[in-house]
């Protein structure tokens, strides 16, 4: 999606699943995934890619890194605190893991091998398993960053409006 129009209605309807996902409106967050559904046929990527971008920028700022040339890293527990190995995650949770890190270190080529692995299991609910890990991250860096003060990515201070 690079046409500004396109980008602009992905963001707009994102920001409408943030707004009900952050309220705990489950119907009108399904609603929201319905439209992004009809937009284009690669929407959902597109969306993932635009959440995980926003989210490397929240992370980056409630870690206080600049926003080139840091690592980004995940540790993954489980909740007696043991630690929980990435082959070992769900495969959505996985791929969106990976996602997330490749789009904060600003590696394309890996995001988009990602979304192919995703794909290429010709299953439609699984993409939409990756957008819902992202967007439950988003929601959670947001509510972060609200309670540490930090910026929140501009598209979506201007596209979600609650909070």
């Amino acid at each position: 999606m690079v046409d500004m129009d396109d980008l602009l209605r992905l963001r707009t309807v994102l920001g409408g699943a943030l707004d009900a996902a952050r309220s705990g409106d489950d119907d009108q967050t399904l609603f929201q995934f319905a439209t992004l559904v009809s937009l284009s046929d690669d929407a959902l990527r597109a969306a993932v890619i635009e959440l995980a971008s926003a989210n490397a920028e929240m992370l980056r700022g409630l870690a206080g890194l600049p926003d080139a040339g840091s690592v980004l890293g995940v540790d993954l527990f489980h909740g007696d605190g043991s630690e929980v190995e990435i082959d070992n995650v769900e495969p959505s949770l996985r791929v969106a893991i990976r996602i997330l890190l490749a789009v904060g270190h600003g590696h394309p080529d890996d995001v988009d091998r990602q979304l192919d692995v995703v794909d290429d299991v010709q299953d439609p609910a699984e993409m939409g398993l990756v957008l819902v890990h992202t967007l439950m991250w988003s929601v959670q860096l947001m509510d972060a960053c609200d309670g540490a003060g930090q910026p929140i990515p501009s598209w979506i201070e201007h596209t979600a409006v609650s909070g």
